[in-house]
């Protein structure tokens, strides 16, 4: 998977079979989509109205220089969200420590085994996830997490099956991506991990067309943008905050394309305060 790793997938798939929701591969990709639109999360579930999102942290991108990252997204997660549960796995010897000290709406899991055994890693999740969460959710995973790494033929049939969803998927998005930008070298330029999920979902060429539509980007700029941007693609308000950023502050289109770039000024490009800011700045 370009963004999306298999083993993120297939554990997915595992807890949410544990869970006792529907393990089909509707239900996995709905939640995978839904994690994606949040904040870029793993995994986002609604359980009867409380709600968990997942990451699967694995050792490669997740040691010591992500920790205070992570540290942030899950926090400003929890702040924000007051029926929000969190759940980290962090997968692998490798995988930085991550202290969270809110017990009562936050799991963190170490875990070493390898993801060919996704039902132990599970069973190894469950038992902690269940401190968390009401019922029935939480006897579910009891009896999960007692089961220990029995085989679960089910969730793995439905994980591969959402893979080659997936892919398929993404194939035929980067080729419409390059007939939207009618250039390829600018096509894998803006396929950035970032632009990947959406790819995946099918969502991608719909929004770039959209965004250059209502800023009257080039190919050219809206591939620069998308550096900085690429997080906030599918925001709905995304194009109607562009063009107030542009109006107030009377930006050309190059400046604008300049300023959002940016990864750092992109991150705040929401916040109310940005405009503020950027106004005081500006007359200094």
């Amino acid at each position: 998977m370009p963004r999306r790793s298999r083993e993120e997938i297939v554990f997915a798939a595992h807890l949410i079979h544990a869970l006792g929701l529907p393990c089909t591969a509707e239900v996995l990709e709905r939640a995978l989509q839904d994690g994606a639109r949040d904040e870029l999360w793993d995994l986002y579930l609604n359980l009867d109205g409380t709600h968990l999102s997942v990451d699967y942290d694995g050792h490669v991108y997740h040691q010591e220089d992500r920790v205070e990252r992570d540290h942030q997204k899950t926090m400003e997660r929890l702040q924000r969200d007051p029926k929000g549960l969190v759940l980290r796995v962090r997968s692998g010897p490798l995988a930085a420590p991550l202290d969270i000290d809110v017990p009562e709406r936050c799991a963190i899991v170490r875990v070493h085994t390898k993801m060919s055994n996704a039902a132990h890693v599970v069973s190894v999740v469950a038992t902690k996830l269940a401190v968390i969460l009401q019922e029935p959710f939480k006897s579910r995973l009891v009896e999960a997490g007692a089961r220990g790494g029995v085989r679960n033929t089910v969730a793995r049939e439905v994980a591969y099956a959402v893979i080659q969803n997936m892919d398929a998927r993404y194939r035929q998005g980067v080729q419409q991506l390059k007939g939207l930008l009618k250039d390829t070298q600018l096509a894998r330029k803006m396929m950035n991990h970032r632009i990947h999920t959406a790819l995946e979902n099918g969502e991608l060429v719909e929004a770039v067309t959209r965004v250059m539509r209502d800023m009257t980007w080039t190919p050219a700029q809206i591939t620069t943008a998308m550096q900085g941007l690429a997080s906030h693609l599918l925001h709905p308000q995304l194009t109607s905050r562009l063009g107030a950023l542009q109006r107030q502050m009377r930006w050309t289109p190059d400046h604008l394309v300049t300023a959002v770039s940016n990864r750092c000024f992109s991150a705040n490009i929401f916040h109310e305060d940005l405009l503020p800011q950027l106004r005081a700045l500006q007359e200094q």
